[in-house]
Order: structure tokens, then sequence, then C-alpha cells
């Protein structure tokens, strides 16, 4: 439930369905899975990707800052020296994860097959979840809801409007085929008279 009443809204007026029929063709639907297995499970899902969404419908993207899981590898910790090679530079944040410690950190080194935080966690395993960014797009699924419900009221309008036609064009031929009949009837009167002169009054 969401409030929806036109006393919390400034109205613009009713949707284009044409222009959201469009739109909502232009969204792809994609097979993926997710990378952060642990959280959301290794099965197949199929739904839209953000960046795509946002290409065609922005309106049902928005941005935030958040880690996402682009190292998703376990490592040992040592004083602040995470033994994992990587490509994060000074000054990145970093997702870590140890026991019940969690945070994101800077990187304050970097060195071969290295980097150093200041992150302390429960011991010497760590599990580096990823890079923090400040793009991570979601998306407004009941957006897209809203636009399908718009795009399914083009669609019935056209069948509407189909089925008008082709009720019309029925009418025509049931019309067509009467009046071919009613032409067929005195032909073969015609027909029949005609045969009748051609073989004269009947014998005695």
């Amino acid at each position: 439930m969401a409030t929806s009443d036109a006393r919390v809204k400034n109205i613009q007026g009713r949707s284009d369905t044409g222009q959201d029929l469009a739109t909502l063709r232009g969204i792809e639907v994609t097979d993926f899975r997710y990378k952060d297995v642990i959280a959301h499970g290794n099965g197949t899902q199929k739904k839209v990707i953000a960046q795509q969404v946002e290409a065609v419908f922005p309106q049902a993207g928005s941005r935030h800052t958040d880690a996402v899981p682009d190292i998703y590898k376990t490592a040992r910790c040592i004083n602040g020296w995470v033994a994992l090679a990587t490509n994060l530079k000074k000054g990145a944040r970093v997702k870590l994860i140890s026991g019940n410690s969690a945070g994101v950190f800077p990187v304050l080194e970097v060195a071969k097959d290295k980097f150093r935080t200041d992150f302390k966690g429960d011991g010497e395993k760590i599990f580096v979840y990823g890079r923090e960014v400040n793009d991570l797009r979601t998306v407004d699924y009941h957006a897209i809801a809203m636009l399908n419900v718009s795009a399914t009221q083009e669609l019935a309008g056209r069948m509407e409007k189909l089925e008008e036609k082709a009720s019309e064009v029925t009418k025509l031929e049931e019309e067509v085929a009467e009046l071919k009949e009613m032409v067929a009837q005195p032909a073969e009167s015609n027909k029949g008279i005609k045969v009748a002169e051609r073989l004269g009054p009947p014998a005695n």
C-alpha cells in the first residue's frame, strides 16, 4: 500500500499510452545470476538491468553509494595488510567482513599483491567483498509496473478498434453475399424462361 491521494500530488495529466507502449518495448528482460551468491543464491534470475532501463526509462532508476561484489574473495589480514592481489588504489574504499565485524574502509597503502586498511577483524581470515562506488544503480519496479498498465491500456484500445473494423468487414461481406443472392435469383428465372422458349409448347 502506498499513499496515492490526489491531494498530495501536482497532477500533470494522463500519461501518453502510445509513448508508454513504445518505452515498454525498449526495456529488455535479462537472464542472469547474482555475483553475491551468499545474499541472493545461485539461481537464474529473470529481471531488468538498471543501466539498460536508465537508457530508455530514466525515471525508473536512481543511484546511491554502496559496495559492489567485484572482488568477492577470502584473504589473510595481518596488521591491516590484506594479502590479496587486486587493482585497488590508494584512497579507494573497500568492504571487508570478518566474523561479526564488517564495514567499508579506505585503502591506506598498496603494495605488490596486498593492500592495507585500518580494519581490525575477528581473526586473520577475512572476506574482501568489493569496492565502494557512488553510482550503484537501483530500479523502481513499481514505476515499470505502472508503465506496463499504461501500455496494456494502449494495446486494449487498439484491439477494440481492430475488432470494430473486423465487425464492419464481416457486415459488408454479409451484405455482398445477400446482393449476390438477389442478383442470382432473377438470373435463374430468366434462364428457365429462355429454355422453355427454345423447347417450344408441350406436345399433345
